[in-house]
């Protein structure tokens, strides 16, 4: 468990001592640790991200969160030793501090590393209660705390926490090294070691992710992870840098990023980087995303009107794509905005990749008119329109009221699939309108706008050296304004699903769903509507309850219409107010018999109700406080380099208050 350090002392590093390399500590920090992460100067960023009223906003979504076993250990923790959180990072984790973790998804189980001045360290100890419990070479080891849940090692002014559990593999092998005895070190590994030498010397923060391959019986990935990450952080935006191996010739990769400015303007995200299809399907040609491929276009050639497609249709697709997300306005007077996805990508026979998108929608077409058909939803069947603009021919698909009936979203309704080709670019988008921008004459072109409706120099890849194969940028503000629009539309038209149980009751009507009664019945009339039992199944929870010829007149007290008896037996059951039981009045030979049928668990684990309002909150939140993230890749000889930039948003000017009396 992550231990938050407290302490109530200042201090800060003596300006002559020099700084040492960022990957000193890795020597302590076993081979078989799959994650480490470390910050310097801690209490500079903490009052920086103040200044931009980032770290509120995150401390305050902290706060909100719900508890859970890892939230309740901190705060024991903090009990333990008599700080907040708030002074662990000013005196104690502030100067220079470390998580190491041999999970990284489990790096709250993991243990803290810490550097302070020596004159502080004796002061703590004291406070903290400590027990001197065993010694190793150079380190200390001592138990914190009355019922001694903490261990910390020391070296000198560096400190080592943990929880006090036994055995510990990491904690023994990180005290190991500390104490200067033989082990194998993260930064001794060959491939951590040679993407070290490219990481700055000196830089504000740290990550070094190694997972090794997947072994027998274990759910490592099938290929070895290997990432370092330096972070420099500045008063305006934050700098990574992120090195992992594999790359490439870089006159094979690198992108002209053309197509970025052609598109709309006001892109929420966008993607452009190099792409061949043929080289692609060469890449994957033993993988499942060429096996997938290939059985994509052997179900393509039987199916009925189905394309011609080929191996060669996806090697014309390139040497550029980008993949964007817009927003336009939602339903009329309903006041949010909708996401708009689109891909344009060059095409080396443009008119043939429009034909064979265009046979696919229409098998899509084809499948979804089936399905409305099955559910008797009486919407007309969807049909593929076309209009011309200029020498182009748009395509559209409106799904919007077969998807919006078909699932009981409105949301839907202003669904649409639309493509075209214009030139030598193939355009595939969920939006008519931005389609028809794309490929709006030559007059309306970003160079020729007028300055105020230009884009932002900011957007695009820098001009004055070789653009990089792979560039993106999100615009947070927009992004969060966006999905403000959303709560503020359900706030006014569906209240209730802005409350978590909302979505646990959600969760558990899906879970009914999968559920299986296990009974065959038959509407029939009985004296009144009725449901003639014909078989049970040996699994089904009502077995050794009813059997065939049982006519089932009520269900949870409540007794059947004519409108579809079977259909409200197997409804009832779905919609039950209880997860254990269900309550069925049936006929037997005569007599009427009521019968409480035991229902196990769908699943002995419980399952967690996902809360979209719960994600989007925090996405609001942080995205209002970052004003662009842009993001480039390079990949050379032997590593590939991502360099990720985050521009924060200037705090708004406090309004002057007014003065007394006033």
């Amino acid at each position: 468990m992550v231990v938050l350090i407290c302490a109530t002392t200042t201090y800060a590093q003596p300006a002559t001592q020099p700084r040492p390399p960022i990957s000193d500590w890795l020597q302590y920090v076993p081979a078989d640790a799959q994650l480490y992460v470390e910050f310097r100067n801690l209490t500079r960023i903490r009052e920086q991200l103040r200044e931009l009223k980032i770290w509120t906003a995150v401390k305050t979504l902290s706060e909100r969160a719900e508890p859970t076993p890892a939230s309740q250990a901190w705060q024991k923790q903090q009990q333990i030793l008599g700080m907040s959180q708030e002074d662990a990072v000013t005196q104690v984790l502030g100067f220079r501090t470390a998580v190491i973790a041999r999970d990284p998804w489990g790096w709250k189980q993991g243990l803290v590393m810490a550097q302070l001045p020596p004159r502080t360290v004796g002061e703590l100890l004291r406070k903290w209660k400590a027990r001197a419990v065993a010694r190793r070479g150079m380190v200390q080891e001592y138990a914190l705390g009355i019922d001694q849940a903490i261990r910390l090692a020391r070296r000198g002014h560096l400190l080592l926490f943990g929880p006090a559990q036994a055995p510990d593999p990491l904690w023994d092998e990180t005290v190991a090294l500390l104490a200067g005895e033989p082990g194998v070190a993260l930064s001794e590994l060959d491939e951590v070691g040679g993407l070290l030498a490219r990481v700055p010397r000196s830089c504000d923060g740290l990550i070094v992710v190694n997972r090794p391959a997947a072994g027998p019986g274990t759910a490592l990935p099938e290929t070895p992870v290997t990432l370092i990450a330096a972070m420099r952080f500045e008063k305006t935006r934050l700098e990574i840098d992120a090195y992992w191996p594999g790359g490439g010739p870089a006159s094979a990769t690198a992108a002209h990023h053309s197509l970025l400015e052609r598109l709309p303007p006001d892109a929420l995200i966008c993607w452009s980087g190099a792409f061949d299809g043929g080289a692609w399907l060469q890449s994957v040609e033993t993988g499942p995303a060429g096996a997938f491929w290939r059985k994509g276009l052997a179900l393509a050639r039987i199916l009925p009107g189905g394309p011609t497609l080929d191996e060669p249709s996806l090697a014309r697709l390139g040497p550029e794509v980008v993949v964007a997300l817009h927003r336009e306005p939602g339903a009329p007077d309903a006041g949010y905005q909708a996401p708009v996805l689109s891909l344009f990508v060059d095409a080396r026979e443009p008119p043939h990749a429009a034909d064979e998108v265009g046979r696919l929608i229409s098998l899509l077409a084809m499948y979804i008119n089936t399905q409305l058909v099955r559910s008797g939803s009486g919407v007309s069947p969807i049909q593929i329109e076309q209009t011309e603009i200029g020498d182009a021919t748009i395509h559209r698909l409106p799904l919007g009221e077969a998807m919006a009936a078909y699932t009981s979203c409105p949301f839907l309704k202003r669904l649409e699939l639309v493509w075209t080709q214009t030139g030598e670019h193939l355009v595939v988008s969920t939006s008519q309108s931005l389609v028809r921008a794309f490929v709006a004459p030559p007059a309306t072109a970003p160079a020729t706008r007028p300055a105020a409706t230009r884009p932002s120099r900011d957007l695009f890849p820098p001009r004055d050296a070789r653009a990089p194969a792979q560039w993106m940028y999100v615009r947070g503000g927009a992004i969060a304004r966006m999905l403000q629009t959303w709560l503020d539309y359900a706030r006014k038209s569906a209240p209730d699903a802005l409350k978590p149980e909302w979505w646990t009751q959600r969760r558990r009507a899906r879970a009914r769903e999968s559920e299986r009664m296990g009974l065959t019945v038959r509407s029939i009339e009985q004296d009144g509507p009725a449901a003639e039992v014909l078989e049970v199944e040996a699994d089904s929870p009502a077995a050794g309850v009813l059997v065939p010829g049982d006519i089932i007149v009520a269900v949870e007290d409540r007794g059947l219409s004519a409108d579809g008896p079977a259909r409200q037996v197997a409804d009832a059951f779905r919609n039950r107010v209880s997860d254990d039981s269900f309550t069925v009045d049936f006929l037997r030979a005569g007599r009427r018999l009521r019968q409480v049928i035991a229902i196990d668990a769908v699943s002995p684990r419980p399952q967690v109700a996902f809360n979209p309002v719960s994600a989007i909150r925090p996405l609001i939140s942080v995205g209002r406080r970052i004003a662009l993230v842009t993001a480039s890749m390079e990949p050379a000889q032997d590593a590939t380099h991502a360099r990720v930039t985050i521009r924060w948003q200037p705090p708004e000017p406090e309004r002057p208050r007014p003065a007394p009396g006033r």
